[in-house]
């Protein structure tokens, strides 16, 4: 009987979804679902579509307005004054604003003063000199990680180094000891689903008990570091101070628990008109889709690393662009760097990779290569 009801609801559920989505096209010729088959694994075409089509586009079944091109997304990101953060001020309580709503705010989800107070005393402990002294260790840990599978045939560079390399360096910076990195893993894994646009109730309820077990392992580490300061962040997170100011301990456990999830599932991922909308409408710039806007960048479908036309906003914009965009960049440089010294050819494996159920974070979930050691004379793999 169970089957058969949760069968009977996927009718309806898939149904509804139909209807909606023609109801979307009809009105402006185009339609915007993220869960759609094929969609994560390649969304170009859809944003090629929306931004040709119908720029600032609503979403019938998540209640946002999609804008894609890319002085658009500029503008919003920019603009703190006219497009809050805050989603207390937003009308929709669809999908997972409702779960996020009830999860204690970080600075990314506030505006000015309180963002700019906790901006503040946090880049007082997230220096460049802190970032830059993390690079020995970034590329040792690179090497440390392919001397485990550099006498494999093929390896999933997802689980074996794209993922794990982030979750050391962050952990490292936190000062989290080795022993609890698992651990630290599935809460970032948890957490961050609260990203996403539509959630399931189990996910929601993962979301609750992974924040509470990881604010509960935090304030651990805090207390320690108040009695015994180390050379870490949170012990520089305790003593930071701006005119008199230090953060209470929820803002430093919100913090930190920012920092766990931007600063490893995002460069896990790295690694691998005029407007008329409804006061407090939800906005969803689509970063992806403005990075391939062509009317800012020439031929913006093609990968260039030797690209002139500087621009592109994958770190954000105005007061919220990202905080850790230096330690992502020299992270993604080292991982890309060792990989090219280690290997001679690295070619894709058997298996297709295949991207993670995920929106706005958008990654791999595994990609199998085949890769060649310099100075190993065998044959080498095909492929790019």
């Amino acid at each position: 009987m169970m089957m058969l009801r949760k069968a009977v609801a996927g009718i309806v559920r898939s149904a509804y979804i139909h209807t909606r989505l023609a109801e979307e096209r009809l009105r402006s010729g185009v339609a915007w679902w993220p869960l759609a088959p094929g969609f994560v694994a390649n969304p170009y075409p859809v944003y090629r579509r929306l931004r040709e089509r119908d720029p600032v586009h609503y979403s019938i079944l998540t209640d946002q307005v999609v804008v894609t091109r890319y002085a658009d997304v500029d503008r919003i990101l920019r603009d703190h004054r006219n497009f809050s953060n805050n989603l207390h001020k937003a009308r929709s309580s669809r999908g997972s604003l409702a779960t996020r709503k009830k999860l204690k705010p970080s600075m990314l989800v506030q505006d000015p003063p309180d963002h700019t107070r906790l901006r503040g005393l946090v880049n007082r402990a997230f220096t460049p000199p802190s970032v830059a002294n993390m690079e020995d260790y970034i590329r040792a840990t690179a090497h440390t990680l392919l001397d485990a599978v550099e006498s494999h045939d093929e390896f999933d560079l997802m689980t074996a180094y794209a993922g794990p390399l982030p979750t050391l360096v962050i952990a490292r910076m936190i000062g989290v000891p080795e022993s609890d990195l698992n651990r630290f893993k599935v809460w970032s894994k948890h957490l961050v689903r609260a990203l996403e646009p539509l959630l399931t109730p189990e996910e929601e309820e993962l979301v609750y008990q992974n924040e509470q077990l990881l604010a509960d392992y935090h304030m651990g580490i805090i207390e320690q570091r108040r009695r015994d300061p180390r050379d870490d962040l949170v012990s520089r997170l305790v003593e930071a101070e701006e005119q008199g100011d230090r953060l209470t301990l929820d803002e430093m456990i919100v913090m930190l628990r920012l920092l766990l999830i931007a600063g490893n599932e995002t460069t896990t991922n790295l690694i691998g008109n005029g407007r008329f909308v409804r006061s407090r409408t939800m906005i969803a710039p689509a970063i992806g889709a403005a990075n391939r806007d062509p009317e800012r960048f020439e031929r913006p479908d093609e990968v260039d690393i030797t690209r002139s036309d500087a621009g592109n906003i994958s770190f954000g914009r105005g007061i919220h662009h990202c905080l850790g965009a230096p330690l992502a960049r020299l992270e993604g440089r080292i991982a890309l760097e060792v990989l090219l010294e280690r290997f001679a050819r690295i070619g894709f494996g058997k298996r297709p990779p295949r991207y993670r159920r995920s929106i706005v974070l958008r990654g791999l979930e595994h990609f199998d290569i085949r890769a060649i050691p310099r100075g190993c004379s065998a044959e080498g793999p095909t492929g790019a």
